[in-house]
């Protein structure tokens, strides 16, 4: 957005991770609202619900290595029916 800057000064892999941040007061994050149980009570923490007009979305990524493909044959039939729900090859 015009005249806001990122500093982005923290990295975390998971929302628990988000939300310890978010507990510390250090700060500030986006979480889920299942996540709201880590956060914890009576701590600092305004939540505010996203704005439809900002169209969050979540891309899903699927990812696999051929070695472990190989060595569960069942995954063959997993990566048909994802195929088939998709309506193209994986």
């Amino acid at each position: 957005a015009a005249g806001v800057r990122l500093n982005a000064a923290l990295e975390c892999s998971s929302y628990t991770q988000v939300a310890l941040a978010v507990r510390s007061g250090r700060y500030a994050g986006f979480l889920p609202e299942f996540a709201k149980p880590y956060l914890g009570g009576g701590e600092p923490v305004i939540r505010r619900a996203l704005e439809s007009a900002l169209a969050y979305q979540r891309g899903v990524v699927l990812a696999w290595r051929e070695a472990g493909v190989k060595a569960r044959p069942f995954l063959a039939e997993v990566f048909e029916g994802l195929e088939r729900g998709l309506g193209r090859r994986l």
